[in-house]
């Protein structure tokens, strides 16, 4: 029994390691500036400017983006930056198993995603004077999107290449059509029926009405909310070590 506890504290040591050092190196990519930060950003002085927009919506729409983008910011880059570098067979060998790697990868821009995310969302709750009660669903759900836009970010890394750029503009690909079907800029309540059920295929959309329904608004309702971002943060981390496991070797020839 003491052998088995000992053999998980050093696993949770090595995966912390690694999610310290996925950290340090990688949130200052030019990237994960560009993506994670800057884009969100725009993207939101863009819909405000001279828009009457309700507080609610504003509130759940930027901080939707904001955690979904900076989520994606650092999964995708580690892997083709870590297979230039000819790194990834060093840890790899160390002896880390590909899932070991998948989490600590996940787990450094779920953090990373976290905490930027969380000031954003603190300085919005006093700007717009809401209740800082949403503090709560707000962290709940956050935990929850950041964990699944950060799989999502080490599925678009699956392809067997080095070039940053590629997996990159594959992935804004994909991103950018999500965060304009997720009820962000149009409600879900104004949304027609095909639009709507186009937006329950994104994860985002029960993030922003978790936020919306712990404000007194929403549709899908809390507890639906958090049993989709569960279910999503589940099967793409699934899907992304699925991913890897069939190309993981392809990036070694």
């Amino acid at each position: 029994m003491a052998e088995k506890i000992t053999g998980w504290k050093l696993k949770f040591n090595q995966i912390w390691i690694l999610t310290q050092k996925n950290l340090e190196l990688y949130f200052k990519k030019g990237p994960v500036i560009i993506f994670g930060i800057l884009f969100p950003f725009f993207m939101a002085l863009a819909w405000i400017i001279g828009r009457p927009i309700d507080p609610i919506q504003l509130f759940s729409g930027i901080l939707g983006m904001s955690v979904f983008f900076m989520g994606t910011a650092i999964s995708p880059v580690i892997f083709p930056w870590e297979t230039r570098e000819k790194n990834l067979e060093r840890i790899l060998a160390a002896p880390i198993n590909l899932l070991d790697l998948i989490l600590s990868i996940t787990l450094a821009s779920s953090i990373f995603s976290l905490i930027i995310s969380s000031l954003v969302c603190i300085v919005m709750i006093a700007f717009l004077q809401i209740s800082p009660l949403i503090f709560g669903w707000f962290f709940l759900g956050n935990l929850l999107l950041s964990w699944a836009s950060a799989s999502l970010g080490v599925i678009f890394a699956s392809p067997p290449t080095d070039m940053t750029a590629n997996i990159m503009t594959l992935s804004s690909l994909i991103k950018f059509p999500l965060v304009f079907i997720s009820g962000i800029f149009v409600p879900l309540s104004q949304l027609s029926p095909i639009f709507f059920t186009l937006a329950l295929f994104s994860p985002i959309t029960y993030f922003v009405d978790l936020l919306q329904s712990g404000l007194g608004g929403g549709v899908i309702g809390i507890g639906l909310d958090l049993l989709a971002l569960l279910v999503w943060a589940a099967l793409l981390f699934i899907l992304s070590y699925a991913l890897h496991k069939k190309t993981i070797l392809k990036r070694f020839r």
